[in-house]
């Protein structure tokens, strides 16, 4: 409802205020306005699926390293801290996609690679004994 004053009123500035339900109108100094829309909300992010995956990322160069030059101990302990803080940082966010509904795919990529830069230099001690 629109209400219409022949005089603005100079003791109210125009402005967004509050009306009797909490929505938030706007005032021109004559009359109400429109209702504003209503705030959308703050989309709630997982850090520790980000997290995990920023740390798989840092391992990959390491570990591909060690997977074309063929030397996996030196190389991959370089990769090695990364990879462990991404298989536990990519658990915690694969738990907290449970309440948060964000960031299961990320943590999943995460302990993906984790897995893969985990498993690679035992296949390749294996390989040498073949």
């Amino acid at each position: 409802m629109t209400v219409h004053h022949s005089q603005p009123n100079t003791a109210v500035p125009a402005g967004w205020y509050p009306n009797q339900y909490g929505q938030m109108q706007w005032w021109d100094g004559f009359a109400w306005g429109p209702l504003a829309a209503a705030p959308s909300p703050t989309p709630r992010v997982n850090g520790f699926a980000v997290t995990a995956l920023v740390a798989a990322i840092l391992a990959i160069p390491p570990g591909l390293l060690a997977l074309f030059t063929g030397t996996v101990w030196p190389v991959y302990t370089l990769g090695l801290l990364p990879i462990i803080l991404a298989a536990t940082f990519g658990f915690l966010g694969l738990h907290r996609s449970k309440s948060t509904g964000t960031g299961k795919q990320l943590a999943i990529v995460a302990l993906v690679f984790a897995a893969f830069f985990m498993l690679f230099p035992l296949l390749r001690v294996l390989q040498s004994f073949a």
